[in-house]
């Protein structure tokens, strides 16, 4: 790692530290349109901003596990939308991460996570006042429904709402979720 993207790193750290990381806590029920205008070599990759981000500490992991740290750190642009670590918290008792996250299981957790990821650049912008569909990097399409009072993102009734939209990096954009989506057959 050269000096410069580890004092890169350091000031982000710091950055989101003291509230200015351009991301805010927010309600479920709430959603906020968060942008970083930064020049584009000081702006970090997904997976750095994932793993720079407390509230995502659980998805970093997931994605190493899943073997998807490639994939997200690479040019290009793709859309995540990142579960938070709560959202890790209340999968279903059938499918809890700790039994995810076991090496056996690795194919599975890499199949759910590439469900988050979409190969093209979705804002908020293009959301609002829209019911539709996107292909996921695991192959199945994503609805998404920006026509009510917050952009949901999965199949209702467990459609996640994005908490924490726009947050701009190298490489694409990140939506931060309340829930893990499942691929649906």
């Amino acid at each position: 790692m050269s000096a410069m993207r580890l004092l890169f790193l350091v000031f982000f750290f710091l950055l989101a530290a003291c509230g200015g990381g351009g991301e805010q806590p927010q309600d479920a029920e709430t959603q906020s349109v968060e942008e970083t205008d930064v020049e584009s070599d000081a702006v970090p990759t997904l997976l750095e901003y994932v793993a720079a981000n407390d509230r995502l500490s659980t998805l970093a992991e997931a994605l190493e596990v899943a073997g998807l740290t490639e994939a997200l750190s690479g040019e290009g642009t793709l859309t995540l939308f990142a579960p938070s670590n709560a959202a890790f918290g209340d999968l279903p008792a059938a499918v809890p991460y700790e039994l995810l996250k076991a090496p056996e299981n690795s194919a599975l957790l890499r199949q759910i996570l590439s469900y988050h990821v979409t190969s093209e650049e979705l804002i908020s912008s293009q959301m609002d006042g829209v019911e539709a569909e996107v292909t996921t990097l695991e192959g199945s399409l994503l609805p998404f429904n920006g026509t009510g009072p917050v952009t949901t993102v999965g199949a209702a009734p467990s459609a996640a709402v994005v908490i924490v939209a726009d947050v701009r990096v190298s490489n694409g954009v990140v939506h931060i979720i309340d829930r893990v989506l499942l691929p649906t057959e």
